[in-house]
């Protein structure tokens, strides 16, 4: 598969968690290699989200709020898509950059995937596929995740 190197990555970022694991990638992107990067915050609830990319010279391209709604309901899983295809059809990203396994992270591949937009999932070491550790929901989003990325990074 010959590809070209990405112009567009979109990084999503849902929680204090991903922001302070994808902080460092977003700047090594934007900084040393020129590629033009949205850091996409999505907010639900009480998250800390902003003032942790703060702490980290970072400040979110795209923001949006989603009220009201249980992560892992169909409705969350909805919103995100709309929101992102939404964006995706003003200006296709070339990538997609996600971290874990959470429902944010869920929705964003089947988003991403229905949108053709290709799929970076840097995936959580606390998780492994094969792993019955954690929730149930937990697997099954690992497991779609993955089967929807097209590029996926591990480390120990």
């Amino acid at each position: 598969m010959n590809r070209t190197p990405a112009s567009t990555l979109d990084v999503i970022v849902g929680s204090r968690r991903e922001a302070l694991h994808l902080a460092p990638i977003v700047h090594t992107f934007r900084e040393k290699l020129a590629i033009e990067t949205r850091l996409i915050a999505i907010l639900s609830g009480q998250n800390q989200v902003c003032e942790t990319l703060s702490s980290v010279s970072l400040q979110p391209d795209i923001q949006w709020t989603i009220r009201g709604t249980e992560q892992n309901s169909g409705t969350y899983l909805g919103e995100i898509n709309v929101l992102l295809s939404e964006l995706w059809s003003r200006k296709k990203a070339d990538w997609l950059l996600i971290f874990g396994h959470n429902e944010l992270t869920f929705a964003s591949a089947v988003a991403a995937f229905q949108n053709r937009v290709p799929i970076a999932h840097i995936e959580n070491n606390n998780i492994c596929a094969d792993s019955p550790v954690g929730p149930r929901h937990t697997n099954q989003s690992h497991r779609s995740i993955s089967i929807l990325s097209d590029l996926i990074v591990t480390g120990k």
